[in-house]
């Protein structure tokens, strides 16, 4: 009832929609002929004529309240509309007003991956995106209550022009890729962190370099390392006590081996340290 008028609908005991191998006539559900007004406050009473199976009546009325779900809304959303210069590999998080039963993102020209916690929406991509480039971006959810809402906007990536920037992907097989503006012009195989030390994802940028260091604690040490975020370096595949590359170790590049930084062949790590300049943008990704 709402306002003292009585709302049209069908009250059937709990299984009677043939869904259910049984009925349960001592709960009963009460749908609306039409959809109810968002945010309103609704009167329910159960008449003393209702009778159960062996006769029993309430001595009187039962009454109680019930307010139907506000309308879906997005609370926010990152990246915004047609903001500029966002990261080439940004997770799009998208927050709602109540929870979700299910969302769909999806991102012109884009492969990734859509999780669903509660009332909040993420979407990662699997691959980094072109810079300076504009994508269009369309999010349909939908409530516990049945309720759609779909969701249209579009962001620009940053801007390289056609400086340095390095690709660093740990799904899969890692590699590390390097570009020249929206160009690859190089790529390694690569390995980075195992789960038990993984490497930090993100956007960094190189500021540091040298030619080796040796870990006493590991009883190791590397070739051409470059640093792009505190002990975190790019470098070759370790030595052991004696300089001597380990063999063991070079068999691991592709695959997750290192205690967080970014493992290079001998030669490759050399190139990196030799032409990839202090100030070039990092970029590590992977589908997590």
């Amino acid at each position: 009832m709402h306002n003292g008028v009585p709302v049209a609908g069908r009250w059937e005991p709990s299984g009677a929609d043939g869904q259910s191998r049984t009925v349960d006539t001592s709960v009963w559900l009460f749908e609306p002929r039409h959809s109810l007004p968002h945010d309103e406050t609704y009167a329910v009473v159960v008449k003393t004529a209702v009778a159960s199976q062996t006769g029993v009546r309430p001595k009187s009325e039962i009454r109680g309240n019930v307010r139907s779900a506000p309308a879906l809304a997005m609370l926010s959303l990152k990246p915004t509309d047609k903001a500029k210069e966002v990261d080439l590999h940004p997770e799009i998080t998208v927050e709602y007003n109540q929870p979700l039963l299910r969302a769909e993102v999806r991102v012109e020209s884009v492969r990734g991956k859509t999780d669903v916690w509660a009332n909040q929406v993420q979407f990662t991509p699997l691959e980094v995106l072109i810079p300076d480039e504009t994508y269009k971006v369309k999010i349909r959810a939908t409530s516990r209550h049945g309720e759609e809402v779909t969701t249209a906007f579009q962001f620009t990536t940053r801007d390289v022009q056609n400086r340095m920037w390095v690709a660093v992907d740990l799904e899969g097989t890692h590699n590390v890729t390097v570009y020249k503006g929206r160009e690859p012009y190089k790529t390694f195989k690569a390995s980075g962190g195992k789960v038990t030390s993984p490497t930090p994802l993100g956007t960094y940028y190189v500021y540091n370099r040298g030619y080796c260091f040796y870990n006493a604690r590991l009883h190791e040490g590397a070739y051409y390392w470059v640093q792009f975020s505190g002990p975190f370096l790019f470098h070759s595949i370790p030595f052991d006590t004696s300089g001597k590359i380990k063999d063991q170790e070079a068999e691991k590049l592709g695959q997750p081996a290192s205690h967080g930084c970014v493992r290079l062949s001998l030669e490759d790590a050399r190139w990196f340290y030799e032409n990839v300049p202090n100030g070039t943008m990092i970029v590590i990704y992977n589908e997590h």
